[in-house]
């Protein structure tokens, strides 16, 4: 009788250890898998951040061209004010020169 008792208890305790090592080797997959998933999610991030930078920079290029296309717009209707107001002053003389040579 007592030899079917030890031969129970030394099952339990095979049992139990083969538990516990199962439990541990869950653990470990289980750890494994959310340090993966912690590096996934990571390089998610990095990607994102990426992606955030890029398109902050085509923005700002965009605004940049825009900018470089006013100025260039400014300056030829500087330059076509200034040959306008040149041509009024050429006829302004050439008006002023006619009239003097009238009255002479």
């Amino acid at each position: 009788c007592e030899r079917k008792f030890r031969a129970v208890i030394a099952q339990e305790e095979k049992s139990k250890d083969m538990w516990k090592k199962k439990a541990e080797q869950y653990k470990k997959t289980l750890n494994s898998d959310l340090d993966a998933v912690s590096q996934v999610d990571a390089k998610a991030d990095q990607w994102g951040k990426a992606q955030a930078v890029e398109k902050i920079t085509a923005q700002l290029n965009s605004e940049k061209n825009k900018e470089t296309k006013w100025k260039n717009l400014a300056k030829e209707y500087r330059q076509q004010v200034e040959q306008d107001r040149g041509s009024a002053e050429d006829a302004m003389h050439k008006l002023q020169d006619a009239l003097k040579y009238m009255n002479s």
